[in-house]
């Protein structure tokens, strides 16, 4: 018997006692984590409620609270039942001695929860089990949640070591909602309470409306289990099953050390099939997963695997000789039509040696011990890939998982050629044959290419790994039959190329299909095996892009024959050929994940279709990365599967879905800067700006931009997508124009947390109407809804002012310098208007004569009374941000994109002083003296150019103060317009300093922004006015 095997000496049965299950002492372990605070916990206090209520023995029952920490055991009198206990960490409850004492003591344990915990808990849990002997008391195990997902979706993470390692052992659930408890999965003494054939739906598991209905099936089933003093301790070794004791035909259970079965190599024939028995590799997954061995368990089934054995074409007739005869130039004529005839008898005699080898009896032991092996490396791998959900414990899934596997996909290591199959066959230039089966020759990948082709990505997303550079340069341009290929210079193509596999233009279907995956893995996965659905949908891409770019396989000549080389034609004959028989033949997943069944690709694209036609923004294929996203489209054309207005309607939709994505991607990419990046994205909407990312208001429609090559130029700059911005018409672009334009517009204004796409559709939907319309490609846009959203953070066209007439009285008015920081803080500057802010007690005599002492409560009267001039000239009513409380200058407001300014004025004058302030002093002398020449009308190109710099500059820095209507499409004809006064104002402040006559070179004046007050204004402009001769 192998050493890793264990016979355990008899129990002795006479000395174990029994008790029922109402008369068993309990012991109960109540998951009091934060995440239970409410329905949960209650649910699980009832529970317990009313299991300990039938107990016989009440005064023994215990009770303790477990989270990130295990309170001592008490009685049901004294437990404070409430969620306090921090995190879900189950370890601590084996980790306390009192609590590891009642479990010792008791004839059932309870353990109960309502989540997850890491797999690392789980392996902790599995690993102080075995050591501290938990696993010989009986264990019930709830979990209280809700049914809204299948059964097989409940995590059961947090019992699973128990379960597994447990005689006699049952997993509950409790619907918090409805109180219904439901039996998951049974065994040992409680194994009678599943009923259930299918643990696929609830309806169909075994239930009972409340605890005292389950206690009573129980007492009927007259469950019974072992006492905690005469019980028979739970051996650390692995039980398999009653198949796996049954075959060993031993007086008591084989059991397994599982460490010791994961150490011993190549196991005899014999332990492998008995181990590879539902029933027992059930138990063995189960194990080995929930205690963290799962990599040791893939190595010791991978030394099981026989070395792979290929059935090869071999040249027994000398073929080769023939071809390298036929590769010397100076051959006769008359001795290479010899030499060919004599190629293509050996090419004969080789297929028949080949036939008569595929029938060799010794090679289906072998095929049918790597199958086996290869079925139970499957069932690990779905082991590895799922949770500790309930499904792990169905008696059924993983075998019948198992069985869809080898009768769906009998790939083996073993495989063959048929020759007389269908396929495409043509003339080869070697051997001169004009029946043979052509081929396909893959070039030698880097190992850097093949990595790629392995990685999640590719496996995932196989079409859009097909485009990959390297993926597009693997075929060879030769085009020769089959077994010429295989038979020529060894490993090279006839140009010399190095080749790594030859793939026969067979029928791509039984021991055929076998060959060419074989060759395909070779040549695009290093020889790994990642699955025949991503890597025939990996190469069937790479054929066709082949196609598609490459002169030698007839691109650009897609609807040409006569024109077209003999040799070219044959090459695009045979690619397309074995283009369409892989995407016709190729076997995937229905719903591309691995849980749909297995179906044929075409019938995997309806499938697609159809998702696409029930959840759109949301569906499979819109969600496709958009490298291959057209690839998707082109095999769904090509096989009939998506009509025109399908492919029409899913290209509209990937659009919006793309732009968004690229948008949370940069918005990601971002976080914490300026939003300068939005500047191109705002150049899909608007025609001109005052700024980065200010749009001017052009007056209406004028605003907005609509030449669509403008912009589909400036999205495609934004929004890099290969292909799939390509080839769209004008009416195409239009259509989806406007819902780009919205789209942007909330994106730039309104998303500044990063999320999914698939978040953001939910909660714009949610928030904009619109959106319902603006999402479903197949509907019409409103015609006005574009000017309304991108016009709306602009003034209106025909705004409510608060005095229309006095509004109209200064509407293009020039306003002046009156002092260094603006115009005066006397009086309106506008000429139409002249109104006083001084106080009514106050004369402009009484100023300028030094008669008035300007007290706080004077400047304050100043202050009010221009403020309020202000407002009712600029204030826009409807706008609660503007009132006499709130504002106390009468300056304008700060615009908050994407709401409208509250004014139509701006702090000009601030941002032209700002903007000469920062110059240096040659600047500040070359822009003077251009003005001077401006207004000389003897300007040049040079300071034309100076002149609109500084424009610019001044613009942008009032656009950056962010006051008031920064919109305006007039600024810069403002700022020009006042700049004659603010130079004026800077040949007084040097006259002031200087006290003296005016001085011409504004470049020398500082500015003291310390200054910028209302009474050093008043000061100034009194000086003014004197120096002036104006009083």
């Amino acid at each position: 018997m192998a050493s890793w095997k264990v016979v355990l000496e008899p129990a002795d049965e006479s000395k174990i006692e029994y008790t029922s299950f109402a008369n068993a002492r309990k012991y109960f372990a109540l998951d009091a984590s934060g995440s239970t605070i409410g329905i949960r916990f209650i649910s699980e206090h009832n529970f317990a409620d009313g299991i300990h209520e039938i107990s016989v023995r009440k005064d023994e029952d215990r009770v303790t609270r477990w989270g990130s920490n295990c309170q001592d055991p008490t009685n049901w009198e004294r437990c404070f039942w409430a969620p306090d206990q921090g995190g879900t960490q189950p370890q601590y409850i084996l980790r306390n001695q009192n609590s590891m004492q009642a479990i010792r003591e008791s004839d059932i344990w309870f353990l109960l929860t309502d989540g997850e915990v890491p797999n690392y808990e789980v392996y902790t849990l599995a690993e102080l089990g075995q050591e501290l002997g938990v696993f010989d008391c009986a264990t019930v195990f709830l979990i209280t949640s809700h049914i809204r997902n299948a059964p097989n979706e409940a995590d059961v993470s947090v019992g699973i070591t128990s379960y597994a390692n447990c005689s006699n052992a049952i997993c509950l659930f409790k619907d918090y909602e409805s109180n219904r408890i439901y039996v998951i999965a049974s065994k040992g003494s409680f194994a009678a309470l599943d009923q259930a054939e299918d643990h696929d739906s609830w309806e169909k598991l075994t239930s009972f409306p409340s605890e005292a209905a389950l206690v009573q099936k129980i007492t009927e089933l007259e469950v019974h289990v072992p006492t905690a003093e005469t019980r028979v301790l739970t051996p650390v070794q692995l039980n398999l099953g009653e198949e796996w004791n049954a075959a060993h035909n031993n007086s008591q259970p084989t059991l397994v050390n599982v460490d010791m079965l994961l150490r011993a190599g190549v196991i005899s024939d014999e332990d492998r099939d008995l181990l590879f028995a539902d029933e027992a590799l059930d138990a063995l997954l189960l194990a080995c997963k929930s205690r963290g061995k799962l990599t040791e368990l893939r190595s010791f089934l991978l030394a099981q695997k026989v070395e792979q054995l290929t059935i090869k074409l071999e040249d027994v007739s000398g073929a080769a000789g023939f071809i390298h005869l036929l590769a010397d130039q100076e051959t006769s004529s008359e001795t290479r039509v010899l030499l060919q005839s004599k190629l293509r008898d050996a090419h004969e005699e080789n297929r028949k040696a080949y036939t008569a080898a595929q029938n060799d009896v010794q090679l289906q032991g072998i095929r049918d011990r790597n199958r086996k092996v290869d079925a139970a490396l499957r069932a690990l791998s779905d082991s590895e890939k799922s949770g500790f959900t309930a499904e792990i414990l169905s008696r059924k899934s993983n075998r019948a998982r198992r069985a869809e596997n080898i009768s769906t996909d009998s790939a083996v290591d073993v495989s063959v050629l048929d020759f007389e199959a269908s396929g495409f066959r043509g003339e080869c230039q070697v051997c001169c044959g004009d029946n043979e089966v052509m081929s396909i020759a893959l070039k030698v990948l880097s190992a850097d290419a093949m990595a790629a082709n392995t990685d999640n990505f590719a496996l995932d997303f196989p079409l859009a790994a097909g485009r990959f550079e390297a993926n597009m340069n693997i075929l060879s341009s030769q085009c020769i039959c089959f077994q010429c290929a295989l038979f020529g210079k060894p490993g090279h193509s006839i140009y010399g190329e190095e080749i790594s596999a030859v793939i026969p233009a067979l029928e791509y279907t039984g021991s055929n299909k076998m060959y060419i995956n074989q060759q395909l893995y070779k040549a695009l996965n290093a020889g790994l095996k990642t699955g025949v659905p991503a890597m025939g949908q990996l190469f069937a891409t790479i054929l066709d892009r082949t196609l598609r770019a490459k002169k030698w396989a007839g691109a650009g000549f897609e609807n040409e024959k006569g024109s077209v080389d003999a040799e070219i034609l044959q090459r695009r004959d045979a690619i397309t050929w074995l283009l369409n028989n892989i995407i016709l033949h190729l076997r995937v997943r229905e719903t591309f994940n691995e849980l749909g069944q297995w179906t044929t690709y075409p019938v995997a694209l309806t499938w697609a279709a159809q998702d696409f036609r029930n959840e759109g923004l949301t569906s499979w294929c819109i969600n496709y990365p958009v490298a291959g996203f057209m690839q998707l489209l082109r095999f769904g054309k090509m096989l009939d599967v998506f009509s025109d207005e399908t492919i029409t309607n899913m290209k509209n939709t990937k659009f919006l879905h793309s732009f968004v994505s690229t948008f949370l991607a940069r918005l990601y990419k971002n976080m914490g800067k300026p939003r300068d990046w939005t500047r191109p994205l705002l150049e899909i909407l608007y025609v001109e700006f005052n700024d980065d990312l200010i749009p001017k208001d052009l007056g209406g429609d004028a605003s907005i931009l609509r030449s669509v090559p403008a912009f589909w130029s400036t999205l495609t700059k934004f929004m890099p997508a290969e292909d799939f911005l390509n080839d769209w018409t004008e009416e195409e672009s239009r259509k989806m124009m406007s819902r780009i334009q919205i789209l942007t517009f909330w994106l730039v204004f309104y998303q500044f947390a990063h999320t999914s796409a698939k978040t953001y559709f939910a909660q714009l939907r949610s928030k904009e109407p619109l959106a319902v319309i603006l999402l479903d490609t197949k509907g019409e846009v409103p015609g006005n809804a574009v000017i309304e959203i991108l016009l709306g953070i602009f003034i209106e066209s025909k705004p409510d002012f608060k005095n229309k007439d006095a509004y109209a009285s200064h509407k293009g008015a020039v306003v002046p310098f009156e002092n260094p920081f603006g115009a005066s803080v006397l009086h309106c500057g506008a000429s139409n208007c002249g109104i006083s802010f001084l106080p009514d007690e106050v004369s402009l005599e009484q100023v300028t004569n030094g008669e008035i002492e300007w007290t706080p409560r004077l400047l304050d009267q100043i202050r009010k009374k221009r403020r309020d001039h202000l407002i009712d000239i600029f204030g826009i009513l409807g706008k609660p941000e503007i009132n006499r409380e709130s504002s106390e200058t009468g300056l304008p407001g700060v615009t908050k994109t994407p709401s409208r300014p509250s004014e139509v004025h701006t702090c000009m004058h601030i941002g032209i002083v700002k903007t000469w302030a920062a110059l240096t002093r040659k600047e500040k002398w070359d822009l003077a003296g251009a003005l001077q020449s401006s207004w000389a009308a003897d300007c040049d190109k040079e300071d034309e150019k100076v002149i609109e710099e500084f424009v610019i500059r001044a613009r942008k820095c009032i656009c950056g103060v962010g006051r008031g209507n920064v919109y305006s499409a007039t600024m810069e004809r403002d700022i020009m317009a006042v700049l004659p006064s603010f130079l004026e104002v800077l040949k007084l402040g040097l006259a002031l300093g200087k006290s003296e006559g005016m001085c011409e070179d504004v470049s020398l004046y500082e500015f003291d922004f310390g200054k910028n007050r209302i009474a050093e204004k008043i000061w100034w402009e009194v000086e003014s006015l004197k120096r002036k001769g104006l009083v």
